[in-house]
């Protein structure tokens, strides 16, 4: 459609943009009119704000003594954070209550297990 066509002709070839912009890109067999989609990208182009880069770096003093912390420092600063964290982690473990008795659990399950191999054998037996 050309921009000479009547208005109501106008009117559907932007109705008919707004929707496909709602509904994002076309599948394989739905294909959009040339003149909907230059329509669409000028007014998708127009309303996208502009995207700020996430690695933009506030003041040059930060890069910079980024930049002189040596491998073997770093190294070190990720050891003792390691270190930190391991040691909240048993010191948290030791603080929690948990509802599971400090007996151990083997004599229950070989107990178990001796009586449910005779259960098992016995029924199977008995279902042939």
């Amino acid at each position: 459609l050309t921009m000479m066509a009547a208005p109501s002709s106008r009117l559907l070839v932007q109705a008919a943009a707004a929707r496909t912009a709602v509904r994002g890109a076309p599948t394989a067999g739905h294909l959009r009119p040339p003149s909907t989609v230059r329509l669409l990208s000028a007014a998708s182009a127009a309303a996208a704000p502009k995207k700020k880069k996430k690695n933009a770096k506030s003041d040059n003093a930060s890069s910079s003594s980024a930049k002189d912390t040596s491998y073997a420092a770093l190294k070190v600063q990720a050891k003792e954070r390691r270190r930190i964290t391991y040691q909240n982690h048993q010191d948290r473990i030791d603080r929690l209550r948990t509802r599971r008795s400090a007996s151990p659990k083997s004599p229950k399950r070989d107990e178990f297990r001796s009586w449910f191999d005779q259960y098992r054998t016995r029924n199977e037996t008995m279902d042939r």
